[in-house]
């Protein structure tokens, strides 16, 4: 309705490039099947052959869920899944399905779960005694780091901004936030601040290109548009706005570390290309990728 562009560094609904594809819609982030299957490459690779899978109950965890079975399939022929649960938001005690996942000999607990939800779960597993590997989106938080303590040790994550990739631009993007932060409890551009940064660079790129700040111009200039973020080339996928980047994978190690005194992710433990994460275009449901 209004026409003006819509800048997209962290809701990750595959429906918002797909069916309900808007074209001043521009996520910079991963969707939740890009999510998904950047870990399952990662998991493939290991020795785990059982997985469950717990989540939050609505849509994204849902679409994350479905890509990364789907994913486990291809990537690793003959995995396991051990169940399948979702859980409202905001639940206090999931001791019932985590009794579940250690009775099915589940070796990789797969989550989608943030925030207090991502805590409790992982405390809890924890304190019943999963024995497994807890693979998750948002364990990158320190925020949740810190509060889960030693609970998320050992968990993996992957994630399109990653403040442990020692890249050159990354090191030298955490050095000019070190010297400008006016926010003392933002000490590093974590997560989201470093999702933020990358997806509003990667707008100012477009404008550059266009020469330009109408929607129609910058639409013309992003779309296929490579641009050279912290974490390595960004691109603009033309028939989807969905960007294509190389994802960082890492491992919780304990503190202290190069950044935080509780534990947090050490450096990267693959980076799985771009290429491989994505979603092919042909399989995306929206008219423009199938021309």
């Amino acid at each position: 309705k209004e026409k003006v562009i819509m800048l997209n560094y962290g809701t990750t609904g595959d429906h918002m490039t797909a069916e309900a594809f808007n074209p001043y819609h521009f996520r910079a982030c991963m969707s939740s099947a890009q999510h998904s299957t950047a870990l399952a490459a990662y998991l493939s690779g290991t020795k785990y052959n059982t997985y469950y899978i717990l989540c939050q109950d609505y849509s994204a965890p849902r679409q994350g869920a479905d890509a990364f079975k789907k994913a486990m399939d291809r990537f690793k022929p003959g995995c396991k899944l051990g169940g399948e649960d979702y859980h409202p938001v905001g639940a206090k005690d999931l001791a019932p399905y985590i009794n579940k996942i250690i009775d099915s000999k589940a070796e990789i607990l797969y989550t989608i779960n943030w925030g207090g939800d991502l805590i409790v779960l992982l405390k809890q597993a924890k304190a019943l005694g999963f024995k497994g590997r807890i693979a998750s989106w948002f364990i990158s938080d320190p925020i949740v780091c810190e509060a889960a303590g030693d609970s998320a040790l050992g968990a993996i994550t992957a994630e399109i901004y990653m403040l442990t990739n020692d890249t050159p631009q990354n090191k030298a993007f955490i050095e000019r936030w070190k010297k400008r932060n006016l926010t003392p409890e933002h000490p590093y551009p974590d997560l989201f601040v470093g999702k933020a940064y990358q997806a509003f660079m990667f707008m100012a790129e477009a404008i550059k290109k266009a020469n330009s700040t109408k929607p129609e111009d910058v639409i013309k200039a992003w779309e296929g548009l490579t641009y050279t973020s912290p974490m390595g080339p960004m691109t603009m996928r033309a028939c989807d706005h969905q960007v294509l980047a190389p994802i960082p994978v890492a491992e919780i190690l304990p503190g202290p570390g190069a950044f935080y005194k509780f534990p947090y992710v050490g450096k990267p433990l693959a980076i799985i290309p771009a290429e491989k994460a994505a979603v092919p275009a042909e399989l995306v449901n929206n008219p423009r990728c199938k021309k």
